[in-house]
């Protein structure tokens, strides 16, 4: 039984952690809620000012931490030096839904979700995604506008038209494959019996056997580390990932999917096709994946570099309003120096902790977000006011397209 010591014990634990909020709003569900207090559980056990902290107790308290949070886009947070008004919710969802995907750069993490939406269009008819991958933002975007997500990955494609056109039956299969019981959760006594039970089943499809092509993709996307990227060889090791099956979220998932238009192909025709009023958000492989060597690659269908030299020229041709997020590298910015906005952004993709050694946590990814249209056209921001003494990497907020960075 738990006592008021121990949640208070518990409580000063999490009060050690500098950026627990960060931490929090970037679990995209419970499963990794629980991932995250048994980090931190762990942590308790290496520290040597503190006795060993239930895991258990830390999950209620992330839990209570985390049902409070939403999804709501930000004022943002730019090198800009503006006035800046309260941001509206047009274009967002009143009820966000998250990403059913495990997914290499997925954008669907409350704090990096925020920074993108947070400088979206005022207004905007059309949504379009033409590198959707795990459709981490199309799934925040209010359901009432024209929407249109592609990717050149058929997998998670085929996955979202099944969840589309049939979500009853994609769902029972899917919970065809019994998740981990509750005895058979990570560090209870049944946990082995549940893992290699669900090893089996990894295996049987990795030699497509489950005769369900979404089903096995979503499957090995779920419990399989590397199934996640380009690699071939292919890890079982996360069978509590398959736990979403006992949850609605795929149901979720299914009811904003309605109406959704899913391609498979390439990005040109989202970028050239007329619409009205039309915004459109790029997700591209990143170039740092571009200098990977082709064995190692995280996309499945990544660039190499005439690709982003490509990219660069059709972004440059498109009628309609665009935002790029992108690695931070020289090659990027001298590709849209010239005619673009650019933000400088930070943000982890993944979870590491531990407050008492900072060498185990994770340093923020430097990023990039480019747009054509303005600060001044973006929510939140009302009056923009350049800093004539704006530092190293200040985002020139001019209308000038000429002087977009004060270097």
């Amino acid at each position: 039984m738990r006592t008021s010591a121990m949640q208070k014990e518990a409580t000063e634990w999490l009060e050690t952690y500098e950026r627990l909020e960060e931490y929090i709003e970037d679990c995209q569900d419970e499963d990794e809620l629980w991932m995250l207090a048994r980090a931190m559980a762990a942590d308790t056990d290496e520290s040597g000012g503190y006795w060993a902290i239930d895991e258990g107790d830390l999950f209620d308290l992330l839990l209570e931490h985390w049902e409070r949070t939403e999804i709501v886009p930000v004022v943002p947070q730019s090198n800009c030096k503006a006035i800046i008004k309260p941001v509206s919710g047009k274009g967002i969802a009143d009820n966000p839904v998250r990403s059913i995907f495990r997914y290499p750069g997925g954008k669907s993490r409350k704090s990096v979700a925020n920074k993108i939406l947070s400088k979206r269009p005022k207004a905007f008819i059309e949504y379009r995604e033409p590198f959707a991958g795990g459709s981490g933002i199309a799934m925040l975007i209010d359901p009432k506008i024209k929407r249109w997500i592609n990717d050149l990955d058929e997998r998670p494609m085929t996955v979202l038209k099944a969840l589309r056109d049939d979500p009853e039956g994609f769902i029972d299969a899917c919970q065809s494959i019994p998740p981990l019981a509750p005895n058979e959760q990570p560090k209870q006594p049944h946990y082995e019996w549940g893992y290699e039970r669900l090893q089996r089943v990894f295996k049987d499809e990795v030699r497509s056997k489950l005769g369900n092509k979404a089903v096995e993709y979503y499957f090995k996307n779920r419990t399989a580390h590397s199934a996640r990227t380009a690699s071939d060889i292919q890890y079982f090791s996360a069978p509590d990932k398959w736990n979403i099956v006992a949850t609605n979220r795929l149901q979720k998932a299914s009811e904003r999917l309605q109406g959704m238009k899913i391609t498979i192909g390439n990005y040109l025709p989202l970028l050239m096709e007329q619409g009205e009023d039309c915004w459109c958000y790029l997700d591209a492989p990143y170039y740092s994946d571009t200098l990977r060597r082709p064995s190692s690659r995280l996309y499945a269908k990544s660039f190499e570099r005439e690709d982003h030299k490509r990219l660069a020229e059709a972004v440059r041709n498109c009628p309609h309003k665009i935002m790029l997020s992108y690695d931070d590298h020289p090659m990027i910015r001298e590709l849209y120096e010239d005619d673009f906005y650019i933000f400088e952004e930070d943000w982890i993709y993944s979870i590491t902790s531990n407050a008492s050694d900072p060498s185990r946590i994770r340093p923020p990814g430097a990023e990039l977000i480019i747009t054509n249209y303005s600060p001044e056209k973006m929510v939140g921001v009302e009056d923009i006011q350049p800093s004539p003494l704006a530092g190293k990497g200040d985002v020139a907020c001019s209308t000038q397209k000429e002087n977009r960075f004060i270097v």
